[in-house]
């Protein structure tokens, strides 16, 4: 199955985008796109595709998707019924890796970490629940914020990873 390239809506304004989906189901087609993504599901099951992966994803859990890695969460059937009353909600941070324009938020410094980390985790991984607390916190945070406010709750939840 061909992965669909998906356009994250960046401006120059902004080096980190928070999206909150609260809908019937999450969106159904298996995507790509050039931004690192963490998801925190708040609400929906289903079956995750993420590269070679599948397997099961439900409220509560956390992901990590590396730039340009295929991935869909699919809703159980039961979200598709006409007189459903689930909904599907998540909250996902968007950041560049690397950019050819301005090499990308890592390319400071005080990010060689990060950017090694992200290397290593190109292929994604689901975050350990032992660490859902501190993160669930750092997303609040990260998605009530604007301009600097938000980049430095961004990068003090990137340092929880």
């Amino acid at each position: 199955m061909k992965a669909l390239p998906f356009k994250i809506p960046i401006t120059g304004a902004e080096s980190v985008v928070v999206e909150e989906d609260i809908q019937p189901h999450f969106y159904t087609y298996l995507h790509q796109h050039e931004e690192v993504q963490l998801t925190w599901i708040l609400k929906g099951e289903g079956t995750l595709l993420a590269g070679n992966y599948t397997g099961n994803f439900g409220s509560g859990d956390i992901y990590w998707f590396g730039p340009n890695q295929p991935h869909v969460f699919r809703c159980d059937t039961v979200y598709f019924q006409k007189k459903s009353w689930l909904k599907a909600q998540s909250i996902s941070v968007f950041f560049k890796v690397d950019d050819a324009e301005n090499k990308g938020l890592l390319s400071l410094p005080e990010f060689s970490e990060l950017r090694k980390f992200s290397i290593r985790s190109a292929g994604g991984f689901r975050i350990e629940p032992e660490n859902y607390v501190v993160l669930t916190e750092a997303f609040l945070k990260v998605r009530v914020q604007h301009g600097l406010a938000r980049l430095t709750a961004f990068m003090q939840m990137i340092d929880q990873l």
